[in-house]
């Protein structure tokens, strides 16, 4: 038998470790290391409601460095079925059998590390009584000045706009919330306090009006079993019983809270519209409604009524009477 000499023994040995070497450099994991990474936050124009059916660019946007034209921007949408497409903006259309979509954006760059970004989009039918369900019919009208047709409901001595205004005047008056013209489908268009009383240029159709203080409490009576109350009170019980339990795509429009169980009782279909304040700052959508009063507080504020998601409250307050929009109905 031949004896292993010592230089043989350290041979096989070096072999050994180089091939434990090698075996562990397979089973490692290999990570890319990059020398830089895209700034800016990305983004999308995307909005939080788009009409079924209808096509829509989609631009990415946030990016600070590099130059946005050496970056590759992929798009991914589910709609529920998935579509990919590259480019800084790109043309979609949206599905008419889909309750939403989702986008999710990724940009990348050579020897960068990557921003991405995603968004919902809930889809809806092109009016309120065809995108908002759950709330009862009321009796129809419309409005000679641009064909709108709303519903109304005989409460207490009148007869009530049982939706959010929606006239744009001409580009005059209303602001849409977010600038999107969607919600304004939805939720109707949000007015400041002077243009709700121009006389000059009523914001309300022909033949309707806004509410004073003294309709506010007409209202309140009958959703209050005939009881009256003081328009400067917070009224209880009425957040509740005029709040709609209303849904888009059978997702509630109000969030769920057992303090404020939207009775809606004689179909008002208060909806959390939210407000939109100065300079241009939206907010509370899907959370509060707030509505004007026609009278003045003082020279610089006037009344509104609010309702809120969590009780059961219909408060009042005054605000600014020319940078804060509101929502509006209309009386007869």
């Amino acid at each position: 038998m031949k004896k292993t000499t010592p230089l043989r023994l350290c041979a096989l040995l070096a072999y050994a470790v180089a091939l434990l070497a090698c075996t562990e450099d397979d089973d490692a994991t290999t990570y890319t290391t990059y020398t830089t990474y895209i700034s800016g936050t990305l983004s999308t124009n995307a909005h939080d409601y788009r009409l079924k059916g209808t096509t829509i660019l989609l631009t990415a946007a946030g990016v600070t460095s590099p130059d946005p034209n050496s970056v590759s921007f992929r798009w991914t949408i589910a709609d529920p079925d998935a579509h990919t497409a590259w480019g800084q903006t790109i043309r979609y259309r949206c599905p008419l059998d889909a309750a939403s979509i989702t986008v999710a954006l990724a940009a990348s760059a050579y020897d960068a590390y990557g921003l991405s970004a995603s968004k919902t989009i809930t889809l809806i039918d092109d009016t309120f009584a065809r995108a908002i369900t759950d709330i009862p019919p009321g009796l129809p009208f419309t409005d000679p000045r641009d064909g709108q047709t709303y519903q109304y409901q005989h409460i207490g001595d009148l007869d009530w706009m049982t939706q959010n205004l929606n006239w744009a005047a001409n580009g005059a008056a209303g602001k849409e919330y977010k600038n999107q013209p969607e919600y304004s489908i939805l939720f109707g268009r949000y007015y400041t306090w002077n243009e709700l009383t121009d006389p000059a240029n009523p914001i309300c159709p022909p033949g309707w009006r806004p509410p004073a203080n003294a309709d506010w409490e007409n209202l309140a009576a009958a959703l209050n079993n005939g009881q009256p109350l003081p328009f400067d009170a917070h009224w209880r019980t009425i957040g509740s019983n005029a709040a709609a339990d209303a849904k888009i795509n059978a997702q509630r429009i109000w969030p769920y809270d057992p303090n404020n169980t939207k009775k809606n009782t004689h179909g008002w279909n208060a909806l959390p519209a939210g407000k939109i304040a100065a300079p241009n700052t939206s907010s509370d959508n899907g959370r509060y409604g707030y509505w004007w009063s026609a009278d003045p507080c003082n020279s610089e504020t006037a009344y509104y009524r609010y309702i809120v998601y969590n009780n059961d409250l219909c408060y009042y307050n005054h605000g600014d009477r020319q940078g804060l929009h509101l929502s509006v109905r209309c009386v007869r």
